[in-house]
């Protein structure tokens, strides 16, 4: 979620920024609270400043392409009517903004950037989705897969890079 940073710095993973002042680090309030329990899911609300998110939404923007899924027989690309978004895939490391945001992760996840996808940015507009879906590959289907960007996963960690309000019910 998106942090509530009054700083214009970016922020590193323990809410220091690299802010050249006088003055000692801003800090975001940042906590984390468990949802469930089976599947295992937490918010760390904070997560990325707000300056981060910004530079991950600009960075993201003119890279940003149709969406596509992987096809469940033959293991390749393709489009689907279960997904509807843009996309677009930061290299990892891709700069310094992007390298400390996938550190963080790594150390939540305990998978070093690495191992790690490249940072999959997505936009959604009104009416568009990603339909229920597995994000792991069945057995059948793993050795036709083309694993430029990653493996099977072991965890997937969703970060909002703004806020949306919630239309009421």
């Amino acid at each position: 979620l998106r942090g509530a940073s009054n700083s214009n710095a970016f922020t590193g993973p323990e809410g220091d920024t690299d802010d050249d002042s006088s003055n000692p680090p801003a800090r975001r309030k940042q906590w984390i609270e468990q949802v469930a329990t089976h599947p295992r899911a937490y918010v760390w609300h904070g997560f990325m400043s707000d300056e981060e998110c910004d530079h991950v939404v600009r960075t993201a923007e003119p890279l940003m392409e149709k969406s596509g899924v992987i096809d469940a027989k033959t293991g390749e690309q393709t489009f689907d009517k279960i997904r509807t978004s843009f996309g677009a895939f930061l290299p990892i490391g891709y700069d310094a903004v992007v390298q400390r945001v996938e550190e963080r992760a790594a150390e939540w996840a305990m998978v070093p950037p690495s191992n790690q996808e490249q940072l999959h940015v997505l936009r959604y507009t009104v009416g568009q989705q990603y339909a229920d879906h597995w994000d792991a590959f069945d057995q059948s289907i793993k050795d036709k897969i083309n694993y430029e960007n990653g493996r099977q996963r072991l965890a997937t960690i969703l970060m909002y890079l703004n806020d949306v309000e919630a239309k009421p019910t």
